[in-house]
């Protein structure tokens, strides 16, 4: 994410899906979201559906290393 800082873009991390979805239910918005393929516990494919189930309709990346 150090490549979006420079163009002054606002960036967040989350060290795991279930923070990630603690953030969202308290009503704060994306523009974008970006998931590491290979995060641990729920996988990004199963994170992607949890966000489209709860309407974001924002663009979901997955990322790899």
């Amino acid at each position: 994410m150090d490549t979006l800082l420079p163009w002054g873009i606002d960036v967040l991390t989350f060290s795991s899906a279930t923070e990630t979805l603690k953030y969202l239910d308290s009503g704060k918005l994306f523009d974008i979201i970006f998931i590491d393929i290979c995060m641990p516990g729920m996988n990004c494919i199963e994170l992607a559906q949890i966000l489209r189930e709860k309407g974001y309709t924002q663009p979901i990346i997955g990322l790899s290393s």
